[in-house]
């Protein structure tokens, strides 16, 4: 079995609650595009030998808003570059900030267990939906949610096997942990799974 665990992530165009690490980076530059994929120079601490790849990152700040700004995926990274992909970009020099949430885990297997934000409307989520994406093109998946009261005693209540990645709507689970496995993920180049959770409106 190759690939990695998923990486919880926001869903910024929808403006949703998430689950994961907030983590905020400077960039000082941006080069053009190529091939589909920009790259981004700044501080990037603890993207070293690709950490980051699979993570969504929200690029603010550029003066040319629409082609350097947005929320990308990111194909590769170091410490000082992040490649995304933006088909868009343009080479400029100027101080802007990359923000992502991180939540990943090596191997296959559980990812990273995040609590579930309270309702706004009081008390705990009960209802979400998530969403899985491939890099690497996977000739087999199968990716859960799990979820907890005690951080121990973990129930499966949803799965995906869509190769191309699907939309999904959970309902009626009060519960106050979450987390997302891999069970197979096999075929293609080095597939990684990627888990975008919804949990209510800010």
């Amino acid at each position: 079995m190759s690939g990695t665990a998923p990486v919880l992530v926001l869903d910024n165009t929808q403006k949703n609650h998430i689950i994961g690490t907030k983590k905020t980076f400077s960039i000082s530059s941006v080069a053009n595009v190529s091939a589909g994929s920009t790259v981004y120079t700044g501080t990037f601490t603890g993207g070293g030998s690709n950490a980051y790849v699979g993570v969504y990152f929200t690029v603010t700040g550029f003066m040319n808003g629409w082609q350097n700004n947005g929320t990308f995926v990111c194909t590769a990274s170091t410490t000082t570059t992040l490649t995304l992909t933006n088909a868009n970009g343009v080479a400029e020099t100027f101080g802007a900030s990359a923000e992502a949430r991180i939540g990943a885990a090596s191997g296959a297997g559980q990812g990273a267990t995040w609590a579930m934000p309270a309702s706004p409307e009081g008390g705990r989520q009960t209802s979400f939906t998530w969403e899985t994406s491939y890099v690497g093109g996977p000739a087999s998946v199968s990716v859960s949610i799990l979820v907890s009261n005690d951080n121990l005693n973990w129930t499966t209540i949803d799965t995906s096997t869509n190769t191309s990645g699907e939309t999904r709507f959970v309902a009626n689970y009060p519960v106050q942990f979450i987390a997302a496995s891999v069970g197979t993920l096999s075929g293609g180049t080095s597939p990684t799974a990627i888990v975008i959770v919804t949990v209510g409106k800010e």
